[in-house]
């Protein structure tokens, strides 16, 4: 049963490696899409808010303590 469970999982991940590197489809993967794009740009913004009001905090904290 393993071995049988081996050959079909070998003979499926060729099979989807094939269909992925297609070269009809091959132009179209990194296509995305504007807002994807857009939403992809605010979060990056967002971590970097978050990231400096993190730095911010710990400074608040820091002079309290002291």
């Amino acid at each position: 049963m393993f071995f049988l469970l081996n050959c079909v999982q070998e003979h499926l991940q060729s099979e989807l490696v094939n269909e992925l590197y297609r070269n009809e489809i091959i132009d179209d993967l990194p296509v995305e899409s504007g807002t994807i794009s857009q939403r992809r740009k605010e979060g990056v913004e967002m971590r970097n808010a978050l990231k400096k009001a993190a730095v911010i905090i710990g400074e608040v904290r820091k002079t309290q303590i002291l």
